[in-house]
């Protein structure tokens, strides 16, 4: 045989492999999930097989924070991801790619600002002048902000320190910020690792969080039954989490590496529930404003109601949507 015709023949043998390879991870929908409480349905509907009960094939990839996830829907690694509401308020700014399906799961007291009680920072207002380290775009960032005004104190007034979530714990302990506006399960680590020093300082419910499952526009049409099936998956996961709450928390902290403590830190402010609401789009509306105003984002406020595709969920739980169009 010749070099040229073995060469060949290896070339079209590893375009069959590929091939091959392709057709086994054609059907798997990539899922991109945010570590957090709030991501739980979608862990016990893994856990307990309810994906594979719709026969739909999902890949679950972790992501640190809902931002993250959505950079990976719209970068084309995913078909699927988790995002809070003000991640998919800046990215609507610069793509209509994506549509939200469902809201997921809500918190009330997602975000916290936590400070040393050393640092002698008792209440919002002593954040005037000080450096508090948040991840800039963010839920937190929003929150901060929230919290900042209705304290009668000027945003612009505080030293924002954008940090990555993996280093935040570390300045606040080293004294390199005064204080941080993070969401959970980072909040948390904060917390525990200051110990008798930890402060979370007592704000007003500024906002609801909404954590929303949210889809590549290209891909719907494609994925139309396997989207259903998810989401039915996901509202029998919910209902697990009603009616046995201690097998939940086992998968959550399994999931999520966490003990007693952690999930009694976060597990009374979460509420699990399949839908679409209007406070949903008064709620983008609002952050939108506020990311124009601030000078974070440009253009026009976008149309959120375009944002939103209701079908899936119409049919998979009827009633559940209750948005004005």
């Amino acid at each position: 045989m010749s070099v040229r015709a073995w060469t060949t023949r290896r070339i079209l043998g590893l375009i069959m492999l590929l091939s091959l390879t392709f057709e086994c991870v054609a059907g798997e929908l990539v899922f991109a999930v945010a570590r957090t409480a709030m991501s739980l349905p979608i862990y016990v509907a893994q856990s307990e097989g309810y994906f594979a009960a719709e026969n739909v094939s999902v890949r679950i990839t972790d992501c640190a924070f809902g931002k993250l996830c959505l950079s990976q829907l719209l970068d084309g690694k995913a078909a699927l991801c988790t995002a809070a509401d003000l991640p998919i308020v800046f990215a609507s700014f610069t793509s209509n790619r994506f549509a939200i399906l469902a809201t997921l799961a809500t918190n009330r007291s997602d975000a916290k600002i936590v400070t040393r009680k050393s640092s002698k920072v008792r209440a919002p207002a002593d954040l005037r002048g000080k450096k508090v380290g948040v991840a800039v775009g963010t839920s937190a960032h929003y929150f901060l902000d929230s919290v900042a005004l209705l304290s009668g104190l000027d945003p612009a007034s505080i030293q924002l320190v954008d940090l990555r979530t993996d280093e935040m714990t570390a300045q606040l302990l080293t004294n390199r910020v005064d204080a941080l506006s993070a969401f959970e399960p980072f909040a948390f680590q904060a917390a525990k690792a200051l110990a008798d020093d930890a402060l979370v300082l007592s704000t007003s419910r500024t906002y609801t969080l909404t954590w929303n499952i949210v889809a590549a526009k290209d891909g719907l049409t494609a994925n139309d039954r396997d989207v259903e099936g998810i989401l039915r998956a996901l509202d029998r996961a919910i209902h697990l989490i009603e009616i046995d709450p201690g097998r939940a928390q086992s998968i959550l902290k399994a999931r999520l590496d966490l003990n007693d403590e952690g999930v009694a830190w976060v597990w009374p402010d979460l509420a699990f529930e399949l839908g679409l609401t209007q406070s949903l789009i008064k709620t983008m509306e609002g952050e939108a404003r506020w990311a124009l105003r601030s000078g974070y984002a440009q253009g026009r406020e976008p149309n959120y109601l375009r944002y939103i595709q209701e079908g899936p969920l119409n049919r998979v739980k009827p009633g559940s949507v209750a948005i004005v169009r």
